[in-house]
């Protein structure tokens, strides 16, 4: 059973990081989090989606260092009613696999984050 932190990107699908990989969740009320979101990839930017409200925006940090902007996270655990369709890596960009499986739940729609490529296709 793999947990995961689904951040927002502002559009109509997700962003599933596996709990095991996740550091730290900076919220917006934290003392540090303009601090840590100087470093951070902007995931709203990177997609092009659109920015929620401030006091829900969240910094996720990786146990390598490496950190997110979202508008907002929930914590869903894949035994959950979640189901789980493998991504094959043809379907991206050579070198560029972001995402390893789509997660749907009910009628939401999370990527599961490959962390290596997603790390390529944020740096651009």
């Amino acid at each position: 059973m793999a947990e995961y932190v689904y951040a927002d990107v502002g559009l109509s699908f997700k962003l599933a990081f596996e709990l095991d990989f996740m550091s730290k969740i900076f919220h917006s009320l934290d003392p540090l989090f303009d601090q840590v979101k100087e470093d951070a990839f902007d995931l709203v930017e990177i997609f092009g989606g659109k920015r929620g409200q401030d006091e829900f925006a969240v910094v996720l940090m990786l146990k390598d260092g490496t950190s997110f902007v979202a508008n907002n996270c929930q914590f869903v655990k894949s035994d959950e009613g979640v189901k789980i369709y493998p991504l094959h890596p043809s379907l991206f960009e050579e070198g560029k696999v972001w995402a390893r499986a789509a997660l749907m739940k009910k009628d939401e729609l999370a990527f599961a984050i490959e962390t290596t490529g997603f790390i390529r296709v944020c740096n651009g």
